[in-house]
């Protein structure tokens, strides 16, 4: 078909012109990639247990995460009546955990900053 053909012509044409725009966005991702790592490599890393995180309290440091915590929750037991909640208490380890998306290394850095332009 002379119009398939047109169009596969046009598609094989133009696949300079998007590894053009690939590697210049590829460029800038590298370049927003370790000015993130540099500013804000390592700082999202946080207790689990969130009355722990204030600086102000002298919490928001790795050793005074340590010990257990009481979380609180509502369960709902029917899926179909969410007004019907029981309060549960779960007993919980507080960890120093770090975010998904953070900036602590290059490749964490890229999947950050893909994950939020897109």
């Amino acid at each position: 078909n002379k119009n398939m053909a047109l169009a596969v012509g046009a598609i094989i044409g133009s696949f300079m012109s998007v590894v053009n725009v690939a590697v210049l966005l590829g460029m800038i991702f590298g370049i927003f990639a370790i000015l993130g790592l540099s500013l804000f490599g390592g700082r999202f890393e946080h207790c689990n247990d969130e009355s722990r995180n204030s600086f102000v309290d002298g919490y928001g440091h790795e050793d005074n995460c340590t010990g257990n915590f009481t979380f609180t929750y509502d369960f709902a037991p029917d899926q179909f009546d969410p007004f019907n909640t029981t309060e549960v208490n779960a007993t919980i380890a507080r960890v120093w955990v770090n975010e998904d998306t953070n900036f602590d290394s290059i490749d964490n850095s890229i999947r950050t900053l893909f994950v939020i332009a897109s």
